[in-house]
């Protein structure tokens, strides 16, 4: 009888583990019609892997990319409006005139992010990590900067 609850208890833990997947529901074909056509607003790409990708001019308004990763990424020009990114992984992203248009940017992790000419107004960032950000103005954020870029 003991074992059986063991046992049991191993198969439900195992099934809600596999289950899991990676803990977010992204669609991998959204991910490569991103990858392929640069389109793909509206798309749930929450905890996507897109470290290094060239999203530059990408349309990805009303995107679901919380806890994505994408560091590295040149999102340059991107339309990100009202996306949510909440908890994104943006180090030292390239996101220079991208449109962030009431974007939810809140604690997501951007130390060296290029903000440069990139359209914030709406934008939540309460949280987010802006230490030696480039911000929207061209000047750098001071180490330490979060929910805000101080100088």
């Amino acid at each position: 009888m003991k074992l059986r609850r063991v046992a049991a208890w191993v198969c439900l833990g195992a099934v809600l583990f596999l289950g899991a997947g990676n803990g977010y529901g992204f669609d991998q074909g959204q991910l490569k019609q991103l990858l392929t056509s640069n389109e793909c607003p509206g798309c749930d790409l929450s905890g996507a892997s897109l470290s290094g990708a060239n999203l530059s001019r990408s349309n990805l308004a009303g995107a679901n990319l919380s806890g994505a990763y994408l560091s590295d990424a040149n999102l340059a020009g991107a339309n990100c409006s009202k996306a949510n990114l909440s908890g994104a992984y943006l180090n030292s992203a390239y996101l220079a005139n991208a449109d962030l248009t009431d974007a939810n940017l809140a604690d997501a992790k951007m130390f060296l992010v290029i903000l440069v000419g990139a359209k914030l107004s709406g934008a939540v960032i309460t949280g987010a990590r802006l230490s030696a950000a480039l911000y929207i103005d061209g000047q750098r954020c001071a180490e330490g900067s979060v929910g805000e870029c101080t100088r």
